[in-house]
């Protein structure tokens, strides 16, 4: 209930002071934040409204920190730049009052010097938007029922895992998982990993890997004949005291990879820039690309079910349509721009070109000694288990494409806007007329208003 509200109830409903039955008035406040009221105390101690005061918008009160001069890009999953202000305020309003959930996202102009100019910061942006896409390996989130738009191939991949050569513990345990690659530390896919990264990332005993849980996968030629001592091993190492009573040793495995086959027609849109291929689309996603993981799991080294005539790249499609009511995270390798990473010495593995952010393990192990779980080998069933990371809806219509490093942009997401209540934002064009940006926050007594 607004201020307004307020005020006018208590309109409806005078209360007569000097009787003794006084109508009590009950209002229910059924909407967050501030209630626009402020209340004393009178000299009876009896509490009074005292005064009624504007109170902030959804947009305020979810995003606090928008400065005057942010430039508005897109309004839910439509970019917003080349349109014109007067457009932007209409689709502006036709989101608001479609019923589905409104996200504006904003570019900060905070930072930037005085004299930067709203077009220069707009393509500042729009060239690290584009360095993104020259990235080797890469991560696109799919909203849930999005098809994924292409076909898997088969290819192969020569990879050196790391392999447990051993585990000096008293224990029946370390039998059952020598011989094992390691397929997964923490949160992170190693399997096909430049070797270095991945022989720092097992061995550190830097204090936030830990928990560290290994994921390990026996890598048997035949994978139609994989028993059960093949499924997932996940060891979960408390402290950095234990790292000294493993051994592992690297070993060679060729391995099949599913492989983005070529387009049966371009329909994802318009292309990013010239610069990319002809075939590649908005996502980044092209032919001859590699499909490293989804949901964080390895999608190299599948055991196939024991269905006769099951292959790798049919497992891993059949566990993808499975999945296609749920947001889905893939990992891809573009080879060619992999290739060109690596000769300019940039970050290749997936934790190294992330922002710098808390790395810690999995979850706290109340005991101080190793634990050894089990997960199922199939990756249909895999990906219901623990061991899955499953991403969280980034609020697009279609595949988003994520960065490595953190983003700059301010992203306001009202899940149920009221076609009632304003948005309590102005909006104003910059100096060239070219951008809309944001103007100052604004308040209502009621926000029953037309204003946005």
């Amino acid at each position: 209930m607004t201020a307004t509200e307020v005020q006018e109830a208590a309109a409806t409903q005078p209360m007569d002071r000097g009787s003794s039955s006084d109508e009590v008035l009950e209002l229910t406040f059924t909407e967050p934040g501030d209630l626009g009221i402020r209340i004393a105390l009178n000299h009876d101690g009896h509490v009074l409204v005292k005064k009624i005061e504007p109170v902030p918008g959804p947009v305020e009160r979810i995003c606090p920190d928008l400065t005057p001069g942010d430039v508005l890009v897109a309004i839910n999953a439509t970019n917003v730049l080349p349109y014109s202000f007067r457009d932007v305020m209409k689709k502006l309003r036709e989101a608001k009052s479609s019923g589905k959930p409104l996200q504006l996202t904003f570019l900060p102009k905070a930072g930037a010097s005085f004299f930067t100019t709203t077009e220069s910061l707009v393509e500042a942006w729009l060239r690290e938007e584009q360095a993104h896409m020259d990235d080797g390996e890469f991560e696109v989130i799919f909203p849930p029922s999005q098809p994924l738009g292409f076909q898997l191939g088969e290819s192969f991949l020569m990879v050196k895992p790391f392999v447990v050569a051993g585990v000096d513990v008293d224990a029946a345990w370390p039998a059952r998982i020598v011989g094992k690659c390691v397929v997964k530390v923490n949160d992170h896919v190693v399997i096909g990993a430049p070797v270095d990264d991945v022989r720092e990332l097992l061995l550190s005993n830097d204090l936030s890997l830990f928990p560290k849980q290994l994921a390990l996968l026996r890598l048997s030629a035949s994978m139609v004949s994989a028993t059960q001592d093949d499924d997932y091993d996940i060891v979960t190492i408390p402290t950095p005291d234990w790292m000294p009573h493993f051994r592992f040793a690297q070993v060679e495995r060729m391995l099949e990879v599913p492989t983005i086959e070529p387009f049966a027609c371009v329909s994802d849109g318009p292309l990013l820039s010239p610069r990319v291929d002809k075939e590649r689309r908005r996502d980044g996603i092209a032919p001859g690309q590699l499909l490293i993981a989804i949901n964080g799991l390895s999608a190299l080294g599948i055991h196939a079910d024991p269905t006769p005539g099951a292959s790798h790249v049919g497992m891993v499609s059949v566990a993808l349509e499975k999945l296609k009511s749920e947001p889905r995270s893939l990992l891809f390798r573009d080879l060619t721009l992999y290739e060109r990473e690596f000769r300019a010495q940039r970050p290749l593995s997936p934790w190294r070109r992330r922002s710098p952010q808390p790395t810690g393990g999995t979850s706290a192990v109340p005991s101080s000694t190793i634990t050894i779980t089990s997960a199922p080998r199939v990756l249909t069933e895999l990906l219901n288990s623990s061991l899955a990371r499953a991403p969280s809806s980034t609020g697009e219509s279609r595949g988003a494409r994520q960065t490595w490093v953190a983003s700059r942009l301010r992203r306001v997401t009202i899940e149920a806007p009221s076609a009632s209540e304003a948005l309590g934002l102005s909006l104003e064009t910059d100096f060239s007329t070219k951008y809309t940006v944001f103007h100052e926050f604004e308040r209502y007594i009621s926000m029953r208003s037309g204003a946005l």
